[in-house]
């Protein structure tokens, strides 16, 4: 014997895939700002492992590029670099914007490499 449902249940799968849709759609350019940081702190990272090798303002330059290339805010290119004889610290800070429902979110990054010689 087939039973045939009457669609009572449609009603909450569209509700969940609303919800589902609008949390994707509001989190995906938090999560991709997020991503991008990480990206952005991990090259901080290379540089400062090859950081003998090249001056501060190299550093700068390369890091203030790749800021760019991530299409990160110009503040995350205002690198600051710290440097003694066995130690470098290489430092950026920048926030985003975030439009949400109801409300705007800034969400300030702090990217930084620590490396002993």
């Amino acid at each position: 014997m087939v039973r045939h449902r009457a669609g009572r249940g449609s009603l909450g799968c569209l509700v969940t895939l609303l919800l589902v849709t609008v949390v994707f759609y509001f989190g995906y350019p938090i999560g991709e700002a997020y991503w991008k940081n990480y990206q952005y702190r991990d090259r901080m990272r290379r540089e400062a492992e090859f950081a003998r090798l090249r001056t501060d303002d190299e550093i700068r330059q390369r890091l203030a590029a790749y800021a760019d290339s991530l299409q990160l805010p110009d503040d995350a290119g205002a690198v600051r670099v710290a440097r003694s004889d066995t130690r470098i610290v290489i430092r950026a800070r920048y926030a985003r914007v975030f439009d949400l429902p109801f409300t705007t979110r800034t969400i300030e990054f702090s990217p930084f490499a620590d490396r002993r010689f």
